[in-house]
């Protein structure tokens, strides 16, 4: 991509490097100062008796024409120079200088000068002993100094391949470079993406029965809140709002909706629902009308940082202590945390696992693949997560999770950083004999290993949706 052109004047080694455009180099937006650069003498050119390549690009323009700066930048050089005359030099934000020439008289810019693109950096002249009349010799650099001595790029072609403007934004999910510095969907933004719109897979509901009678009916959140339709013997009743979670109240923030998930938190056999609000956890249980009861849960507010997705998105209904109530479990940044439903509300908080900011959870490949289910197959929920060695899982007694054992090797190293493997990992029972197995498609498609409550000594093969036939795409993997 390089090409070198190089002549010795003296001991002076002038170097004249090309470059590309770059995704980094879009994030500063330039202009050309003028419109009629002249080319025929353009960058590198040795004509009309030049011993040495044209370092820069002539601008003719009558004398005192006011110079604009081709991007927004810093001054980090006003000087004069015997050959240049009076000159300027600007620092960009894409490590990028460029260099004015010849100015009518010294720039009133000092030093450290923050300037705009399009600013009037000084006037056109012809100071110098280099000139032939009054015009801009612009150059652009990789250095300071470039615009004396050492490496410059041809400043024509190089503005003109970064005239359009990277207007930075928060990085998303969309394959381009959101907050222009050169990198695309970096920063764990499409694994977050994919806890945020598609909770249902990681935290599905524990019951959808509001009313007991051994049917799952069906919710959703609309804009004037949930949504329910009670399964029949016919299919589904029209359904109504059962409880306004609007987005006029502030439910349309995916840091609350994310958070909706059901199970049975006062054990009647009816589901209930918790969801993350602003101010904390509530809840709301079926008792004479579905989900007509609101229960308070613990304070996971946005003052307190749970608006966090490292934070919200791990929210679990999981029954810890076997007696037939759903428990709320999170990851706070102290590891997970845990508290006991009474049927009316919710007990202190029980401290489970250390998965800790400052042990490296905070990233979604870590987080986003907490799992519940009865390992051991006594009753009690327990939990399972990724780190970057493989799986490990915590046996709770009722009161917290005392005793761990190691899962597979499913690891970074192995490529398991990946969401369309990690992203598939499950806790089910799949030999049916009352303990929760772990399943995930690998490379080569589903493997199964079966837990004997003290670890996973088994593996058994599944179906081959493998990424040799397309299961690698998130619309299957999920």
């Amino acid at each position: 991509m390089k090409n070198t052109v190089a002549a010795v004047a003296g001991s002076l080694l002038l170097g004249l490097l090309t470059l590309g455009s770059s995704a980094y180099a879009a994030s500063v937006c330039y202009q050309l100062p003028f419109g009629n650069p002249n080319l025929s003498d353009g960058w590198g050119s040795t004509c009309c008796g030049r011993t040495n390549p044209h370092r820069g690009v002539d601008f003719p323009q009558p004398k005192n024409t006011p110079i604009p700066a081709v991007a927004d930048g810093v001054v980090r050089r006003n000087e004069y120079n015997g050959c240049l005359g009076n000159a300027l030099v600007i620092e960009h934000a894409d490590g990028m200088f460029s260099g004015y020439a010849h100015l009518v008289g010294g720039s009133p810019l000092p030093i450290g000068a923050v300037v705009k693109r399009g600013d009037t950096i000084g006037h056109v002249g012809s100071t110098g002993t280099c000139t032939t009349g009054p015009h801009l010799h612009l150059t652009m650099s990789p250095g300071v100094d470039g615009f004396k001595s050492g490496t410059t790029v041809d400043p024509y072609a190089y503005i003109q391949g970064h005239l359009t403007c990277c207007q930075a934004s928060a990085e998303v999910c969309d394959g381009q470079d959101n907050d222009c510095d050169g990198q695309v969907d970096e920063d764990d933004v499409c694994d977050v993406a994919r806890l945020l719109t598609s909770p249902v897979l990681y935290a599905p509901p524990r019951t959808s029965d509001l009313v007991g009678d051994g049917r799952a009916d069906i919710c959703g959140r609309s804009s004037a809140g949930l949504e329910c339709h009670l399964a029949t013997d016919a299919g589904f009743d029209e359904g109504s709002v059962l409880v306004p979670l609007a987005e006029a109240s502030g439910w349309g923030d995916v840091t609350n909706h994310a958070t909706l998930r059901m199970g049975d938190i006062d054990g009647d056999g009816r589901a209930d629902l918790c969801a993350r609000g602003d101010a904390g956890v509530a809840c709301w249980t079926s008792e004479k009308t579905p989900l007509g009861t609101p229960v308070t849960g613990p304070a996971w507010s946005d003052a307190s940082g749970w608006r966090e997705p490292r934070y919200f998105t791990t929210l679990r209904l999981v029954d810890i202590d076997g007696d037939g109530k759903d428990d709320l479990c999170a990851r706070a940044a102290k590891g997970i945390i845990c508290h006991l439903s009474t049927g009316t509300g919710f007990g202190p908080e029980i401290a489970g696992p250390a998965w800790s900011d400052a042990n490296g959870f905070t990233f979604a490949r870590y987080y986003g693949t907490l799992l519940t289910g009865d390992v051991n197959g006594d009753g009690k929920g327990d939990l399972c997560a990724r780190g970057g060695a493989g799986i490990g899982c915590v046996l709770s007694d009722g009161k917290g999770f005392p005793e761990s054992i190691s899962g597979p090797a499913w690891s970074d190293a192995s490529g398991w950083s990946h969401s369309m493997y990690y992203g598939s990992m499950l806790l089910g029972d799949v030999n049916g004999d009352g303990k929760a197995d772990l399943c995930a498609r690998g490379g080569g498609g589903i493997g199964c290993v079966l837990s004997d409550g003290k670890g996973f000594p088994e593996s058994i093969s599944g179906p081959a949706w493998s990424d040799a036939s397309g299961w690698s795409h998130s619309m299957y993997y999920g």
